[in-house]
């Protein structure tokens, strides 16, 4: 299986994917594309997370902390840091497409919240796998590699969050 777009929502996943299947001795190619509507497993959302920092670096969201943090004292360099992972989390990975052959390139979209609380939809820059654009590509070449396997466990596996509490033991009354 081959995922080419995904889209992740709280409480369901789109996906867009090619089959290589075999009759006999042909070998065909078809495409999907799927909507489920089961919760995603948390493991695939702190996959997807993983991603908000790339988002960030790609949009130059991230250039005003790296100015800070050298302007600052260096004891002041974990305030920086923390601000920076605080605003990491006003960023909301919406999808990613993945593009040629030989995953020549990804696609990001998010949402931001804004200081007023209103969210703004964006996709990022492209990011070839095969240059260094961004001098990160490799780390979101890894990144996409886990949230992909992580997909795939969700279609094929039904891999999803786990909404039953489990509640123990039964306790028996005495008489």
């Amino acid at each position: 299986m081959l995922i080419t777009n995904v889209k992740f929502k709280p409480d369901s996943l789109y996906a867009e994917y090619t089959k290589k299947e075999v009759t006999g001795d042909e070998t065909h190619t078809s495409s999907h594309n799927s909507n489920w509507t089961y919760i995603p497993h948390p493991d695939l959302q702190k996959e997807v997370n993983k991603l908000r920092i790339i988002v960030s670096k790609s949009m130059g969201f991230s250039d005003a902390f790296t100015a800070m943090r050298n302007v600052v004292a260096k004891s002041k360099i974990p305030t920086v840091d923390n601000l920076e992972k605080e605003s990491l989390k006003d960023i909301n990975i919406t999808g990613i497409t993945i593009s040629g052959k030989e995953r020549k390139s990804i696609t990001i979209t998010a949402t931001k919240k804004c200081h007023n609380k209103e969210k703004i939809g964006f996709k990022c820059p492209q990011i070839r796998l095969d240059a260094q654009t961004f001098g990160f590509e490799h780390e979101v070449d890894e990144i996409v590699n886990d949230v992909v396997s992580e997909v795939m466990l969700y279609i094929e596996e039904n891999k999803r969050a786990q909404l039953e509490i489990p509640l123990g033991e039964p306790v028996l009354e005495k008489a």
